[in-house]
């Protein structure tokens, strides 16, 4: 499969998962037990996005930075323990 056949298959697996969490809350938001089983759910196929998102011209890189960076906040923060 290539890469841009990647990218939309992984943006559905995405946006299949994160219409679930939105179904399922209320007002309130999500615990972070919630919320890191949902982003450990998607890093893989966030992956796979940074590379089809890299591809776009002028904003491509930028965009792929800062989605990096999230990236690394999550990672911190649910590698804590899940109280």
């Amino acid at each position: 499969m290539d890469s841009d056949a990647n990218g939309l298959e992984a943006l559905t697996a995405i946006e299949t998962r994160l219409g679930r969490l939105e179904k399922n809350t209320d007002l309130a938001l999500p615990s972070k037990k919630v919320l890191c089983k949902e982003y450990l759910q998607i890093r893989e196929h966030l992956e796979d996005v940074l590379f089809f998102v890299g591809a776009l011209p002028v904003v491509g890189q930028r965009v792929v930075k800062t989605i990096r960076f999230v990236m690394q906040v999550a990672d911190t923060a649910c590698s804590q323990p899940l109280d």
